[in-house]
């Protein structure tokens, strides 16, 4: 037979209230970290696209003006590395990097497509995060 009796207590830990919400929290900055970091993604992908397509077409225009290409795959790889570096900090709750984050999702805003749906849900996570990191005070009795 056992030696625990049905009605005895529960040994599992029960969370309070502060540790669920700065878990809360964290899934939310880790949720619009992942987001930026995937416009960071794209961004590379875009830029070096461009850049190779301006690279052809200058090659095929028979110029040796092929620096021209070097332009816009500097401006696309900057902005990824950007982004790259503030989605690893947003993800790591850094307030600053949640700042910088909510500008670039609006910013992103402008992207349409695939760069507003992106942009609203990084602002929509930072806005949850933001929330919930600031609950509010406890009422006396």
């Amino acid at each position: 037979m056992s030696d625990q009796t049905p009605y005895a207590p529960p040994s599992a830990a029960v969370m309070d209230r502060d540790s669920l919400v700065q878990q809360a929290v964290l899934v939310n900055s880790v949720k619009a970290g992942r987001l930026i970091r995937l416009l960071g993604w794209l961004t590379l992908v875009l830029g070096v696209l461009i850049a190779g397509a301006v690279l052809v077409l200058t090659l095929r225009m028979g110029g040796n003006r092929y620096l021209i290409a070097l332009i816009p795959l500097t401006l696309f790889v900057v902005l990824a590395v950007g982004l790259l570096f503030v989605g690893a900090n947003v993800k790591k709750g850094r307030p600053w990097a949640r700042i910088v984050g909510g500008l670039l999702g609006v910013l992103s805003l402008l992207n349409f497509p695939i760069g507003t749906l992106i942009g609203a849900f990084i602002l929509y996570y930072l806005v949850r995060g933001w929330h919930e990191g600031n609950p509010a005070p406890a009422q006396p009795e």
